[in-house]
Parts: C-alpha cells; structure tokens; sequence
C-alpha cells in the first residue's frame, strides 16, 4: 500500500535511506574489525598494493588518475589507527527496517535487500579470514543447479575484496573487483610488456587507445570466465572427499595454498577451460592464462604448453589433452591431500615447493 500523502511518502524515503545507511556503517565496521585480525597475514608489499587499492576505492578514484604519495600514507596511518581503536571483540548484528541479522545471515538479508536493488554477502576467504560486501544489485539469476548475483557499486568492503565467490551453490560477481584484477594485470605487464598472454589481452581490447573502455568491455566479457570457474567449485565440491572445507581453515599455511590452488584447478579443468574451448572464446582464453597465479603456472606446466602450441596452430587438441589428464591428476591430488590431513593434521609439514614438486603435472 502506498502512503497516503507526499508527507508519508516523504517520511518513508528517509526511514528508508536512513536504513540503507545504518546497515551500510555496520557492514563496513565488521570488515574493519576483520582487516585489524588479519592485515599481518599479508606481506608488506601485498598489504600495501591492497591499501593503495582500497584507498582508490573508498575515494572513488578512478584507476589511471594518478596518487598523491603523502596523502596515500597518511590515510593508510589513519585507517589502521581506526581499526586500532576497535575495541569490540565479535561482529555487530546487522539492523535493517526493524530487524536485526547476524553477520553471516546473508540468505535471510538478502530476502529483503534483493527486491530493493541491494545485495550483501558474509563468508570466509584465504585463510578463514571473514569477507563482507554491500552492493548494489545489478543483477540475479536462479537456476536448477546455482543462484548467480552480479555486484555493481559497492557501499562496504574490505581489504582482499575477492572478484567471484561460491558457497552453498550461491555464486556471487563483483563487477568493481573485476575490473580492479584486470587493471593490476595490466599494469604489471606495462612494466616491461612481454609477449605474453596478456598482451593479446591488452592487444584485443585496444588498451593502448583507450584504457577506461578497454577496461569497461574487459570486465563484462570477463565474468563469463569467472562464472565458469566458479560452477567448476560447484561440480568440485561433489567430488571432493568428505570434510574437504575442513582442510582449508587449518594453519598448516603451505598445505592450505597449496590445497586452494589445486581445488581451483580441478574447476578450472571440470569447467572453465572445456566452457572456454567449446565456445572458441579466446579473448577468454587469454583472460584465463593471463590471470593464472605464479603458483598455478609451476603446479600445471602441461597446461602452459598446451596453451602456447594452440596460440601458434589454432589447435585445441593439446589443451583438451591436458584438460582430460587434468581431470584425474587434480581429483586424486586432492584427495591425497585430505588423506594426509586425516593422517597427519599438523605432523607433516611439506614446503609448498615441496607440495607442488610432488605432484606437479
């Protein structure tokens, strides 16, 4: 029922806005309280490519206008100084039109927030750390298998601001932390521009003419690449031995990235890659390699010369090769992996050299 004057009406755009804001300072304070527990977790120079990120973000910087050097300092000194003065130890209930949620009540929250063009969404990312994000919907879509929810501006984050997530079959897209991956990749293959994948990345979408746009078209033909990868999780979780997510919030750290990187190839070997190939997309195609870790690389070299014989000839044969020996290879590592934790817990302690040498494929 609509109010019955311009007064109410008036009344309920502000008891409305008023809501938005309040929630938006809560979930902004519980991703502030995470990134004080964990921001040593990260090395100094990773902390501070994400604080001078997280800076432009806060700011709405765009991300070719150059930094004051000062000022970044100054307010990466004033934004530890408030995570300092968090005195609470537990995360805040969220308050949204008269009823409280609990921090990682994402389903019930978005319930309500969906319908009004906002989304939120409460997990945990590397090593447990929780991740928060308010956003405005710019999307949603249900299926038999997965609920897929595509992020635009987003009104609260926090420090690692992971571009795609999957848990319980709800795969969520941040379309501002996409477009932040493919910058960061950008700027460092300018430092010295080798012929890599990237540069038929940077080559495709003409970044050299115009970079904002290049980075605009970038990142919505990107997310296909991500959704993909994160349906890969999905059929993953299947087949991956039971208590599987267990392993991954342990503090054996080099077991736990090296884990991780072998789940995410396993996806990428159930769906992202076959998805990629079946539908010729190759500007995707050199999105994904671009967007490989350093650690990814050395575990599935197979891979990266499958990669590099289908750039010269145009042939998928090497690819779908390693994509089916990918299939087996990944599983039974994983596997392997949750038995050695069953067995071990914190007895064996391989290097993640030590993890990748042994089963390097």
């Amino acid at each position: 029922m609509f109010p019955r004057s311009a007064l109410q009406f008036r009344r309920a755009c502000l008891a409305y806005i008023m809501s938005i804001e309040t929630l938006k300072q809560a979930v902004q304070f519980n991703c502030d309280l995470s990134d004080r527990e964990s921001a040593a977790d990260y090395s100094i120079c990773i902390y501070l490519i994400r604080m001078r990120e997280y800076y432009r973000w806060s700011h709405g910087i765009a991300m070719n206008e150059p930094l004051d050097q000062s000022t970044l300092m100054d307010w990466v000194s004033n934004t530890e100084a408030r995570w300092e003065a968090i005195e609470v130890d537990g995360f805040q209930a969220l308050e949204f039109q008269g009823v409280s949620y609990q921090a990682f009540d994402s389903e019930p929250l978005n319930r309500v927030l969906q319908p009004l063009g906002y989304t939120y969404s409460a997990g945990y990312g590397r090593f447990a750390k929780p991740v928060f994000m308010l956003a405005e919907l710019q999307s949603f879509e249900r299926t038999d298998r997965y609920k897929l929810t595509i992020a635009g501006r987003e009104l609260a984050r926090e420090l690692s601001a992971p571009p795609a997530v999957m848990q319980s079959g709800n795969i969520l897209i941040r379309t501002e932390s996409v477009a932040r991956l493919i910058w960061d990749l950008l700027e460092e293959w300018q430092w010295s521009r080798p012929d890599n994948a990237m540069a038929r990345v940077v080559e495709y979408y003409d970044f050299e003419a115009d970079a904002l746009l290049a980075l605009e078209r970038a990142s919505i033909d990107q997310r296909e690449v991500l959704i993909l990868h994160e349906i890969g999780e999905l059929i993953a979780e299947d087949l991956l031995a039971p208590g599987w997510n267990e392993m991954l919030i342990e503090k054996n750290r080099h077991r736990h990235l090296f884990a991780r990187a072998v789940r995410d190839t396993l996806a990428d070997c159930l769906s992202t890659l076959p998805g990629l190939v079946a539908e010729d997309n190759r500007p995707g195609i050199h999105f994904y390699f671009a967007s490989l870790t350093p650690l990814r690389k050395s575990m599935f070299p197979m891979l990266a010369k499958a990669y590099r014989q289908w750039h010269s000839s145009g042939s998928f044969a090497d690819i779908n090769s390693a994509i089916s020996r990918g299939q087996v290879h990944w599983l039974k590592t994983a596997n392997s992996l949750r038995d050695e934790f069953d067995a071990s817990r914190e007895r064996s302690k391989p290097s993640l050299q030590g993890y990748v040498e042994q089963n390097a494929l």
